[in-house]
């Protein structure tokens, strides 16, 4: 439930500037073509621009396990490996105290141990959809 949650909430953040770039191109703008014009146009590019994407996401086969396997890459390295190696980088890995050292090693190995576990069962996951299982 939590994930139906996110992604509906998610997905007008990401597709508003896709969107916006869009109707720049076309010169869908209020200068152009009126306020009521405007509005009316923009609401049916955005309309078609979900729709489209619900389209794409319904036509690629095992689109779900792929997303699960890119998720599963991602997320591992996002939340848990990238912050820790920025933070090293970004402070000079001899001005930051021992202890911070143990947390950090600890939080890459954790890292690391989700992005290959989560790896794993995605790979697992879009192989057994593809044989049919």
């Amino acid at each position: 439930i939590m994930i139906v949650i996110h992604v509906i909430i998610a997905v007008p953040v990401l597709m508003t500037s896709f969107a916006m770039e869009v109707e720049k191109s076309f010169n869908i703008t209020p200068q152009f073509m009126g306020k009521r014009k405007e509005r009316a146009t923009r609401t049916i590019m955005r309309t078609v621009l979900l729709a489209a994407l619900m389209g794409v996401s319904m036509a690629i086969p095992y689109f779900s396990q792929v997303m699960t396997l890119v998720g599963a890459l991602s997320t591992g390295c996002v939340f848990l490996i990238e912050p820790i190696i920025f933070y090293w980088k970004l402070y000079g890995i001899r001005n930051i105290p021992w202890y911070e050292h143990i947390v950090g090693v600890v939080m890459l190995f954790l890292g690391i141990l989700a992005m290959v576990l989560g790896t794993k069962d995605g790979a697992i996951a879009l192989r057994d959809a593809i044989r049919g299982n």
